[in-house]
């Protein structure tokens, strides 16, 4: 496997896991988008995004071989703060809940944010997010002579 190939598989990983773009006809009301807005703030989403890429990055990275490792982590985590930065997805993001749940419910998934239990399970979520990523990896690890053959059968064709 090329430097190339793991970079873009890397790259495939990463915007895989990124937020998708929802497409939808539905209008939104101001207050819906404002209670999704609150929800956003009540997440911490801000101060979890850089622990959530820096996981992201360490897994795609796993591939990567050691001299390199460091660079490509520092050119994916500028490459993620550039064009993935909190700001620039806040409004997407807080359009994409206003689309799945209605206004009371984003209310209330705010009102438990705001509790102890709300705040551990933010708190939580990128330690969380990190150990099923390692286990992803490890299944993908195992599995993975197989998927390269399939592919190579497939794509051969």
């Amino acid at each position: 496997m090329t430097l190339k190939s793991i970079l873009i598989g890397a790259l495939f990983v990463l915007l895989s896991a990124s937020f998708a773009q929802a497409q939808t006809t539905a209008t939104i009301k101001p207050s819906q988008l404002k209670a999704a807005e609150d929800l956003i703030a009540a997440s911490n989403i801000e101060r979890q995004m850089s622990s959530i890429y820096a996981n992201m990055v360490t897994a795609a990275s796993s591939q990567i071989p050691e001299d390199k490792k460091a660079k490509f982590k520092t050119i994916m985590l500028t490459f993620l703060s550039k064009y993935m930065s909190f700001t620039d997805l806040k409004q997407e993001m807080a359009r994409i809940y206003a689309e799945e749940f209605t206004e009371a419910e984003l209310k209330e998934i705010t009102r438990f944010y705001l509790t102890p239990v709300g705040k551990k399970t933010i708190e939580k979520l990128p330690s969380l997010q990190q150990k099923g990523m390692a286990i992803a990896q490890q299944k993908l690890q195992a599995h993975l002579p197989e998927l390269q053959q399939t592919i190579q059968a497939e794509m051969g064709k």
